[in-house]
């Protein structure tokens, strides 16, 4: 067999073709790069989860405008079609970019495979044989106004309950022809769409960092739901064994749609920062985990519309589900907000409950039912997922954790040379990222391995997170130098150029001598800026970034330590 890497593999998966790759247990020495992970690939390998959601769209003139094509050829033209449609509804006209379209679709077919679990489940639940049956099409469920409320006023579920049937000797395996509606195929396409034009253009928190979340979620769930420890072991034994998730697509659904829209509208900068602005948004939502509030409530929003009532209607068909569905997205959403210590403390002794419970817990839990403590440990694990993913370049492959790495360190220089920063990111790179492997990310990485439902990828995570702080601490300064300068070197390009701008517009304007003293002006500014940011140096001292952004000092004395993603 052909052993590729893992640049090799996201290449395959971002082409579409991820189900050719099979990883491989353990990550293997690579001389120069230490640990890494690589896959087997089987290029003859078939997924057949995603043959029905292969994205071919097309016009029948039978049920409005969409229908399941039979011609491969016509699939690009087709989904062309619906992106457009989808970019009009939203005043762009200029469409999208190819590389944004070819994440619409890869970020759609995610979904969609997920959503095809769904429509199998119901489909067996209901004694229905027929894989082609949609229950989309025949679901009369209409949500009620009460129903699409959604509120922050409520005090957070400490756990979301799941369903007894999540323990079924029978496996959400999508059959050969199973569907969804046309209709709600195109909608979920649509949505997709309306959701990536809501990314802003910042250097991290955009539309890229999103799918890439997703990937990563994707990637775990994928291994919960085929964490089988022996040949022997059936699917009731992996269900119980994973507290239910193995077999509950919809609360899968919601991960990856939650991982989908955790930043979508996110600004660039940090909770603290639009506090400090007095956002608008911060009365809203009451001042706290105010981006992730807001991305929630945008992503919610936009499912509720009409013009989604298929979409709807595959998902959920009646106001359980809908409620399951809206505990889910607001736990794993929030528990992103890592900079909010209330809910880090809150989290903290929710997961010494279920899985280190003292002697009186476990008396309570016996006065309570079982599966309380199912759907808390479960609960837990799709939060860890969620948090896990936001920061999974951390636990990847070298190169792939310096490539976002200076894509959040662009971003925080942008928002701190704009006057939206408390302090340069110059002083402290080096040793926040230290600070940060060692107080949540290898924490975390851990905790991945001690739920026990991840199998291999747990100990796959955690080594690259303990490889990557190692070489950080070897290369990381020189590193965070040379990432220091080249931003402040275009920092002072993007100045130049703007003065140029400038002094055009006031010559066409007639005010050529106003303009020579602003250029001169302008530009003893900019050449006094770079040589202080030249004489900038690494320090040592700790800092680090809440998964919104936010930088908060870290005292590496503190049992608490925070950073973004």
């Amino acid at each position: 067999m052909i052993q590729v890497s893992q640049d090799a593999a996201d290449l395959l998966t971002n082409a579409g073709k991820g189900h050719w790759l099979v990883p491989r247990d353990s990550p293997v020495s690579a001389k120069g790069k230490g640990l890494v992970q690589t896959y087997w690939l089987q290029p003859n390998k078939k997924r057949p989860s995603m043959n029905t959601a292969s994205m071919r769209l097309s016009v029948d003139g039978s049920n409005d405008g969409y229908g399941l094509s039979s011609a491969g050829e016509r699939e690009d033209i087709e989904v062309h079609r619906a992106l457009s449609k989808s970019w009009k509804n939203i005043n762009i006209e200029n469409g999208v970019s190819m590389a944004k379209e070819r994440l619409i679709r890869w970020n759609t077919a995610i979904l969609e495979s997920f959503l095809l679990k769904i429509v199998e489940r119901r489909n067996f639940k209901n004694g229905d044989d027929d894989p082609t049956n949609s229950l989309a099409e025949v679901n009369d469920f209409a949500p009620s106004e009460e129903d699409k409320v959604l509120s922050f006023t409520e005090k957070l579920c400490e756990k979301v309950m799941f369903p007894d049937d999540s323990y079924s000797e029978e496996y959400p395996v999508v059959l050969v022809g199973t569907s969804i509606s046309p209709k709600a195929r195109a909608q979920l396409l649509e949505y997709v769409a309306v959701i990536a034009s809501m990314y802003r253009d910042v250097p991290f928190h955009n539309f890229d960092h999103a799918s890439h979340v997703t990937m990563s979620a994707n990637k775990l769930l994928n291994r919960v739901c085929t964490a089988f420890v022996s040949e022997e072991e059936d699917f009731a034994s992996v269900a119980a064994r994973t507290f239910g998730i193995s077999a509950d697509p919809l609360a899968q659904f919601v991960i990856v749609f939650s991982s989908l829209v955790h930043d979508v509208d996110h600004q660039g900068v940090p909770n603290a920062q639009l506090v400090k602005e007095n956002d608008p948004l911060c009365e809203k939502y009451d001042s706290r985990s105010v981006a992730e509030k807001r991305s929630i409530a945008i992503a919610w929003d936009i499912l509720m519309e009409d013009r989604f009532v298929d979409l709807q209607g595959a998902i959920f068909t009646n106001s359980r589900e809908m409620t399951r569905f809206r505990q889910l997205l607001m736990n794993t959403v929030l528990a992103t907000d890592i900079a909010d210590k209330e809910r880090s403390a809150a989290g903290k002794v929710r997961w010494q409950k279920a899985f280190h419970p003292s002697n009186e817990d476990v008396l309570d839990d016996a006065s309570d039912k079982q599966e309380n403590i199912r759907s808390l440990k479960a609960t837990l694990v799709f939060e860890q997922i969620m948090q896990a993913s936001d920061v999974s370049h951390t636990m990847q492959h070298w190169h792939t954790f310096k490539k976002w790495n200076k894509r959040l360190y662009s971003e925080l220089s942008k928002a701190y040379r704009e006057g939206r920063g408390a302090t340069d990111p110059r002083e402290n790179w080096y040793g926040g990222e230290i600070g940060f492997f060692d107080f949540y990310i290898i924490p975390l990485a851990k905790k991945l391995r001690e739920c026990g439902v991840f199998g291999s990828a747990a100990s796959e995570y955690l080594d690259y997170a303990v490889e990557n702080r190692r070489r950080w601490e070897e290369e990381g300064k020189e590193i965070a130098i040379k990432m220091v300068n080249d931003d402040d070197a275009q920092h002072l390009r993007d100045d130049v150029l703007d003065e140029e701008d400038s002094n055009d517009l006031l010559l066409e304007e007639g005010n050529y001598e106003k303009g020579e003293d602003f250029g001169q002006s302008g530009l003893s500014s900019i050449t006094n800026y770079n040589e202080e940011g030249s004489e900038c140096d690494v320090g040592d001292e700790v800092s680090a970034l809440d998964c919104s952004g936010m930088e908060t000092p870290l005292d590496v004395s503190s049992e608490i330590k925070e950073e973004i993603v």
